[in-house]
């Protein structure tokens, strides 16, 4: 059972970050190509930013199973472990406002704000990376 969780965290891992660069490369062309393709490249970045915002529920769900099952409790991790805790809050609340844009942008029959997003798929990409080492150096002894 803790091998399938385990499993499940990184193909969450996988999708987070995948999904974040995919999406740093796509909203890169979106802003250079012309107006047929940027309707479609638009929209392939929407569903990638959801997939991407399911692995990091993943990730979150499988993780609290992980530290629970492993060690019992979280207290007595190491400090590390509480600096990757930091990123992953960082990361999951950007990460969810890139996800309140885009809903607000469907609701409202609105283009989802460019820059913003960009930003938001930048910070959460670059601080899953932080979180990614931290975690190694947190679990690697």
């Amino acid at each position: 059972m803790l091998i399938a969780i385990k499993l499940f965290h990184f193909l969450g891992l996988a999708m987070l970050l995948g999904g974040g660069i995919a999406n740093g490369v796509i909203l890169n062309k979106a802003g250079t190509s012309d107006d047929g393709a940027r309707g479609p490249l638009r929209a392939s970045q929407r569903r990638i930013g959801q997939i991407s915002f399911f692995g990091l529920l993943l990730l979150l769900g499988t993780g609290g199973y992980l530290v629970t099952s492993t060690y019992g409790s979280w207290s007595g991790l190491p400090t590390v472990f509480w600096a990757k805790m930091v990123a992953v809050l960082i990361l999951s609340i950007s990460a969810l406002a890139a996800q309140i844009y885009s809903i607000l942008s469907i609701f409202s029959g609105s283009r989802t704000p460019r820059q913003k997003v960009i930003r938001l798929t930048a910070i959460t990409t670059m601080v899953a990376l932080i979180a990614l080492v931290l975690a190694t150096m947190a679990f690697s002894g």
